[in-house]
C-alpha cells in the first residue's frame, strides 16, 4: 500500500488533558479489550489518501491559527489528529459532529484507517540497503483515565482493535502528582529520552479526567549527507530585517527535487532508504506573510 508522503509527522509528544465531574463508579486498575489489535485491516488506497488529505487539511488549519504566536514553531499535526480519534471513538452526537469538521474525519471506517496508516509507517523503517542505517519511527498511543470512571466495552474494543491501545486507569482525585511523573517516564521511554517532563507540575490536578498521549520518535541519516567540514557560519535573515549568524550546513548537492513557484522556493530532502523525506519551503524575500497567509492543502499539493 502506497501512502502520500506530505503527512506531517516529526520528533514530538503530545498530551491532550480533560477535566470533568461526574458519579463515581468502583475502581479498577486496568481497563482493556480482549480483542487484539488488527494487524491486516482492509483499506483500500483511495480511503487512506483521504484520511492524509484530511489530515493535511487539519494541519494547516490548526497552522493559520497558531503562526500568530511569538517565537519558532513546531507541531506534529498527525500526533493530534491520532490521539483525538482515539477520543473521538467514544464521541456521539453534536460532539462527535464538531471533532469530525475540525479534524476533518470522513467516512465510517476511520479507524480502520488510522489503524492501516499507522502500520504503514512503522515499515518505514524497513530498509533495503545494508549500508545504510534504518530510518527510526517509532509511534504510540497511550490513554490515562481517572479509575472511577467506567468505560463502554466498545469503546475500549475500538482503541485496542484499531490503535494497539487500552485505558492505563489512574488515581487522579488524590494521586495527580504520582499519575504526571508515571506519564513523563513513558513519553521519556517512547522518545529514547528525547523529550522529558512533557507535563510540568501543576498540570494535572484532582479534576483531571483522561489524559490522552502519543509520542512519535523519528531518526535517520540523510540519503547524501552533508560534508562537517562544509559547515561554516553565515548570516540568517530574520523577518523583521535584523540578522543573526548561526551554523550553516553546506554541500553541492545534485538530482534532489527542487522547484520555483509563484512567491516560493522549494526542495526535498530524502532520508536513507528513501521511505522519508524532509520538504523545505522557503517564501520569496518580503513575500512571507502572504505567502502563510494563503498557504493550504491545495497549494502543498501543488508543491509536493
Amino acid at each position: 500500500m502506497k501512502i502520500p508522503k506530505s503527512l506531517f509527522v516529526g520528533l514530538t509528544a503530545l498530551a491532550i488533558l480533560l477535566s470533568a465531574c461526574g458519579s463515581p463508579s468502583p475502581a479498577v486498575n486496568v481497563a482493556q479489550s480482549n480483542l487484539q489489535r488488527e494487524t491486516n485491516p482492509s483499506v483500500d488506497t483511495a480511503r487512506m489518501d483521504s484520511l492524509v488529505r484530511g489530515n493535511n487539511v487539519f494541519a494547516l488549519d490548526l497552522y493559520r491559527s497558531l503562526r500568530s504566536s511569538d517565537g519558532n514553531l513546531i507541531l506534529s499535526p498527525y500526533s493530534i489528529s491520532l490521539a483525538l480519534a482515539m477520543t473521538y471513538a467514544g464521541a456521539r452526537g453534536e460532539t462527535e459532529s464538531q471533532m469530525a469538521d475540525v479534524l476533518h474525519f470522513r467516512g465510517q471506517d476511520i479507524h480502520a484507517a488510522f489503524n492501516a496508516l499507522d502500520l504503514e509507517l512503522a515499515k518505514r523503517g524497513e530498509n533495503a540497503s545494508k549500508d545504510q542505517t534504518p530510518l527510526q519511527l517509532n509511534i504510540a498511543n497511550a490513554v490515562w483515565a481517572e479509575q472511577t470512571y467506567p468505560f463502554v466495552q466498545e469503546f475500549l474494543d475500538t482503541v485496542a482493535v484499531n490503535y494497539g491501545a487500552g485505558i492505563n486507569l489512574a488515581d487522579f482525585i488524590n494521586q495527580y502528582e504520582a499519575v504526571r511523573k508515571e506519564i513523563n517516564g513513558w513519553v521519556e521511554d517512547q522518545t529514547k529520552d528525547k523529550i522529558k517532563d512533557l507535563l510540568p507540575q501543576g498540570v494535572l490536578n484532582e479534576r483531571t479526567r483522561m489524559v490522552l498521549v502519543n509520542a512519535i520518535y523519528f531518526k535517520a541519516d540523510w540519503l547524501t549527507k552533508f560534508d562537517p567540514n562544509n559547515t561554516y557560519d553565515a548570516p540568517f535573515h530574520l523577518l523583521d530585517g535584523s540578522e543573526t549568524q548561526v551554523k550553516m550546513m553546506s554541500d553541492g548537492l545534485t538530482g534532489i527535487p527542487y522547484v520555483s513557484g509563484d512567491g516560493y522556493q522549494a526542495v526535498e530532502l530524502p532520508y536513507a532508504g528513501q521511505t522519508a523525506a524532509m520538504t523545505i519551503i522557503v517564501p520569496d524575500e518580503g513575500n512571507f506573510a502572504a505567502f502563510e497567509s494563503n498557504f493550504d492543502a491545495a497549494k502543498l499539493d501543488e508543491i509536493l
